[in-house]
């Protein structure tokens, strides 16, 4: 794509740098995956409820401006979801702790994801 005309390497950029965002959520992602089936993790974090319905709201917005990259629709409010990371639980242990410091950094890709979303569409306007 490098070599295409100048309108087709428009904002080439920026979309290498959001397949890395996703190379590295689905990293995270491994990780978590990893230590619960490897270790039977077996402990109960009801916090991981309140993650998840925050994720899916972020991950829908990523997704609908992807799809429909002509929509307007305001960014997602990360402050809901980085509520999560106050509870006691996530310092029970080194486990809790791994899986605190996990969560955080998928919330910091989503939230570069949202930010190289935004600085398209200022690149198509």
């Amino acid at each position: 794509m490098v070599e295409e005309p100048g309108h087709i390497k428009k904002g080439l950029d920026v979309y290498f740098t959001m397949a890395g965002v996703n190379i590295r959520i689905s990293r995270e992602i491994t990780s978590l995956a990893l230590l619960m089936n490897d270790e039977k993790y077996s402990d109960s974090i009801t916090e991981l409820t309140h993650y998840l319905k925050n994720a899916v709201v972020i991950f829908d917005w990523i997704s609908l401006h992807i799809r429909e990259p002509l929509v307007a629709k305001l960014a997602p409010d990360f402050s809901a979801i980085k509520e999560t990371f106050e509870s006691t639980v996530f310092s029970r242990n080194e486990k809790t702790r791994f899986i605190k410091v996990e969560l955080e950094k998928i919330v910091f890709e989503l939230e570069t994801m949202c930010v190289l979303i935004k600085e398209q569409k200022q690149i198509k306007g």
